[in-house]
């Protein structure tokens, strides 16, 4: 048995079906019945808990062979999430610990960043068996546009057409985290960045869209003011609203990216590039 924590979102319900489809058996903590459901459909157990209490995830542990710990995204407590599952795992015995950073966490700018830091710190210092995994930015991230793109024909970015991402398929992700999590000891002690094999200006991944499906989608740029006061409408934190914004101007200013090898050795083959990954993912015409 497995666990996932933050298992609800869609990092933890694509490392939840890459484990299944692998035959694994795994329990989710999860903290509303909504996100239970949804992993349930997948065929994982859920366990409805907060995952800053220690009693709630020491529960979810017992008897796990491996935890897989995913914060929520963006999230003011993640330092104290991830000492929580440290705790968790020590207590409960359970022998593996994975964790799902992201790439480049010492950017010390970027909160979000330097608590990730913080958390594979205290991993390391825990005496765990641990491995690290730091993906960069999802390609799925792209299909928060698709109302934009079908309807209005529009693609909207809050940094400049220039900006250049080196955008990674959370599948191929899901796909090592299940391999690292089911290959015992081969992958122990081991920090992996997880790059995308491409590095995209907005231009290029609009000529993308482009030519998928077949229409004269605009670029439109946005103010990243605007962006975050849609982001506060919608009912966003405004911890997490600050941290976007200078997300987005760190990644207009300095790019985002990483080197793709790591990712293609773990997989044992190419890495989806952004083209055939955004012809798969459904009708766009």
């Amino acid at each position: 048995m497995i666990l996932v924590t933050g298992a609800g979102g869609k990092t933890g319900r694509a490392v939840i079906q890459a484990l299944i489809s692998r035959g694994a058996g795994v329990r989710g903590i999860v903290n509303s019945n909504t996100n239970a459901q949804k992993i349930t459909a997948l065929g994982a157990e859920a366990v409805l808990g907060d995952m800053g209490s220690l009693e709630d995830m020491i529960g979810a542990a017992e008897g796990a062979a491996a935890i897989y710990h995913i914060s929520p995204n963006v999230h003011a407590r993640e330092l104290e999430f991830g000492q929580t599952a440290v705790a968790a795992a020590i207590k409960a015995g359970v022998p593996r610990f994975v964790f799902h950073s992201l790439c480049h966490p010492q950017i010390e700018s970027l909160p979000n960043h330097w608590l990730k830091l913080r958390v594979e710190e205290k991993i390391k210092e825990s005496g765990l068996n641990f491995t690290i995994l730091q993906p960069t930015p999802y390609m799925q991230n792209v299909l928060g546009q698709r109302q934009n793109i079908l309807e209005r024909g529009v693609y909207e970015i809050p940094y400049q057409p220039s900006t250049l991402l080196g955008m990674v398929d959370l599948d191929d992700v899901a796909e090592v985290a299940a391999r690292v999590l089911l290959t015992p000891k081969t992958y122990d002690w081991a920090t992996y960045e997880l790059a995308g094999p491409e590095i995209l200006s907005q231009t290029e991944v609009l000529h993308i869209i482009r030519l998928v499906t077949g229409k004269e989608i605009a670029l439109k740029v946005i103010s990243r003011e605007d962006w975050c006061a849609r982001a506060a409408s919608a009912g966003m934190p405004q911890y997490a609203v600050s941290i976007f914004y200078r997300m987005f101007e760190f990644m207009e200013s300095s790019g985002f990216w990483g080197n793709p090898g790591v990712l293609e050795w773990l997989l044992e083959r190419k890495a989806r590039r952004f083209e055939a990954w955004f012809r798969a993912v459904g009708n766009w015409s």
